[in-house]
Parts: structure tokens; sequence; C-alpha cells
């Protein structure tokens, strides 16, 4: 492991610089392999169950092919780490670092920048320091703690007397079900406009709940929930960059998308390679298939309800598949009409529609990137340098869109959604 145990369990700043430090190019190395083993000696929790979904799609994505993921070592810069003082069990602080996004590949420009923003545990002293939770945003402006002693500890965060920290993200669940639901934003809502909410929430709306599904000749439903006692709460003080403190709190959504068949005669089909539904479903006839994804979201709480809930990073994945077996000559099969996961289709297919709604249809033919999709890879074209401005497909990151100003690709990035 990266370091060894530590004879008392105050962990201080400086050693918690060590323990980054250490630890960045171990995981680094480990992901770059999609090594679940390794990266599981080196995290727990739902920064685990992340990782170990990544790495298992990659896995079966590029099993038997001389490709890899979209995994590169990066280095990072400006460490910053929120190290509260702690006398006793479990022990945690927040590191964040200057880094960036993935790239698509060893010849590709320079990546985007990105703060990720990662939470260290050690349960008792028989552990060792893992990585539980990590998430980010793209940019480079650090946060720093709200205040610091002395001795560089960060004080314990001022809990708001307007709301409970703990239930911060079961609100943000029911904000998004809410727009799942009914297709509109609730009609009050502590939730400050940004990615996360104003705009992420008609991205899910577009396919409301119980939607008919043309590609999956079903129907599709999306439940919403979040349980820190399970998946943690971590809670910091933050200095804002206009001077004003918050408390952050970071746990994560759950999501789980109900698929059906639209007509009692009909099943839905895992075929024998598992490439027409997440792997991690077994072949076979289906009357009920679920796939649970989830988000590390981290949450800027203001001191009055004035200052509102801001929502950082959504780090997530689909990380696990289940299905409910159909009854042997029950149902006809649909037959393997499936190639991706629906979601993510539609990010494709959404990714492309914004290109000819700006008007641009010249796509440089033959210049793909690899986009990783559940159970496969769809590839993903290329804006012509002749293109009207807009947002177009990044070429540096498979998750993203980016601003293409006519001449040049800008610094402005943002998610196409993934539908839930």
């Amino acid at each position: 492991m990266f370091l060894g145990n530590q004879s008392a369990p105050l962990v201080s700043p400086d050693q918690a610089r060590v323990i980054v430090g250490a630890f960045w190019p171990l995981r680094e190395d480990a992901l770059n392999a999609d090594d679940a083993a390794r990266t599981d000696e080196l995290e727990s929790g739902v920064a685990r169950e992340y990782d170990d979904a990544v790495s298992f799609l990659d896995l079966q994505v590029y099993r038997g092919t001389r490709r890899k993921g979209l995994r590169r070592v990066r280095t990072y810069s400006n460490l910053v780490v929120f190290v509260p003082r702690q006398e006793k069990y479990p022990l945690t602080f927040m590191a964040q670092v200057q880094t960036g996004l993935y790239v698509a590949n060893e010849t590709a420009p320079a990546a985007s920048p990105y703060v990720e923003m990662m939470v260290f545990r050690r349960d008792n002293a028989a552990s060792q320091w893992k990585l539980a939770y990590d998430t980010g945003y793209q940019g480079t402006q650090l946060e720093a703690p709200a205040s610091l002693s002395a001795d560089g500890f960060a004080a314990p965060p001022t809990a708001p007397s307007w709301i409970g920290v703990a239930s911060v993200h079961g609100l943000l669940a029911s904000y998004w079900q809410h727009w799942k639901d009914t297709g509109t934003a609730p009609p009050q809502t502590p939730f400050l406009p940004g990615y996360w909410t104003s705009e992420r929430g008609p991205l899910i709306a577009r396919d409301r709940q119980n939607t008919f599904d043309n590609i999956c000749h079903c129907l599709v439903r999306s439940d919403y929930r979040a349980d820190p006692d399970r998946d943690g709460l971590y809670v910091f003080g933050v200095q804002l960059s206009e001077g004003r403190s918050t408390t952050l709190a970071c746990s994560t959504v759950r999501i789980r998308e109900s698929f059906t068949p639209a007509r009692a005669d009909e099943t839905l089909v895992q075929d024998q390679a598992r490439n027409q539904w997440e792997p991690w479903l077994a072949p076979g006839d289906y009357r009920r298939i679920s796939v649970e994804s989830l988000r590390q979201s981290c949450i800027a709480i203001g001191q009055t309800p004035g200052e509102g809930l801001a929502v950082i990073g959504g780090n997530g994945e689909s990380v696990n598949a289940a299905g409910v077996a159909a009854s042997p000559g029950a149902a006809v099969p649909l037959g393997s009409y499936r190639s991706v996961h629906v979601t993510h289709l539609a990010r494709v297919v959404w990714a492309l529609a914004a290109v000819m709604a700006l008007g641009s249809v010249a796509l440089v033919a033959g210049i793909l990137i690899a986009t990783r999709l559940h159970g496969k890879r769809t590839p993903r074209a290329v804006v012509a340098p002749s293109a009207a401005p807009g947002w177009y497909p990044d070429p540096q990151d498979w998750r993203l869109l980016r601003y293409w100003d006519g001449q040049t690709w800008t610094s402005e990035v943002r998610d196409p959604g993934g539908g839930f």
C-alpha cells in the first residue's frame, strides 16, 4: 500500500499532502491499466464502486483487441488540502488538485483543465488511507478552506441553521425526480441555477417518465434516491472566491432505470456476448431489466436561504444491471436489437442533432473519436475546420461538447447529458 499505518489518529496537513503525493501516481497507473484489483487496494466506498465499473466496462469493450480505453496517466499540480483537526476515527480529509480531463488518444491536444476533488478516509488504526469519494469540475480555480488555525488545520464547517446538511442530497434526488416526472422544475427550490440544476433538468425531462422507447420497444422509468448513511457524507468549510464561506457537503445520488417490454408477449434480450445491455447482465430473456447508475455531487450550502444550494460536480457511471427472467416460452423475444444503452445512444443522437440544428453539416470523414458507451464504443465525428460556430463533440474528451468559434476550439466545455 502507498502509506504505512500511523501511530496516532491525528493527520496533519503536511501528512495529507504526502498521502496525496504517494497515492496519485499509483492510482493513475492502475486506472490506465483498468486494473480493478490494484485500485481496490487504494479505494473504498463510492470511489471504488465507480472506478471498478469503468474498468469493467473498458475491459468488456476492448477484450480481445489491441485498443484501450480513454484513461491515461495524468499529472497534477496546485494541491490544496482541507484537513480538520481530528483525534478519533474515522479520519477524513479532502484534497483538490489541478489536473486535466482524459484525452481521446496520445496524440490529442493537451487535456482541458480539471479540478479533481478527492476525499480520503481511514477507518481505524489497522486500516490504510483510501480514496472514498471522487468528483470534480472543469476549470482552474481551486477553493480554499474557510479558515485555518495557526498550524494549518481547517476549522470545522459552520452548520447552516436553515437546512439540514444531511438532507441536501435527498433534495437533489427529488429535484431531478421532479424534472423526470413532470417535465418542469419544482415550483419552489433552494437550488441555484447551474449546469447540474437548471441546465441539467431539461436534459432529464427530454424523455419523460414511462416513455416508450423505439430502440428497445420498451417503457423506461427512472427513479432517483440518496442514502448518505450508505454512501457517505463528507462535509468541509470552503472559502469562496468572492470572499464568503460556505459549507460543502459531498455525497451520492443513485439512479435506477427500469426497462419493461411495451407488450406482454415480448421480452428483453441480452445476447451471449453481453453486448445488447450492460455487460453485468447475464445472457437471456427478461421481463424487466434494471440499470443502476450513480452521480457523485458536492453541494455548496449557503449560510442563508438566499444563498441557496449550488451543485458542483457529477462524476457518474452505470455500476450494475439486473433483470427479472422471463418464463421459458412465455413471450416472444424482441431479438438482438440493442447495440448500446438507450441513454448513451440518446447522448450521441442529441449531440449530432445539435450540430445539425446549428446549420453545420460539414463533418470530417474518417476522423473518429471513440465515445465510451455502455457495452460498445460508437465513433463520434470531429467537426470540420470550415464548420460554423457552435457546440460540437469535443475532440479532446468523449464525455463533453466543446464550443467551436468558427476558427478554433475555445475553452468552453459542457456535458451533453446522459439522459438520466
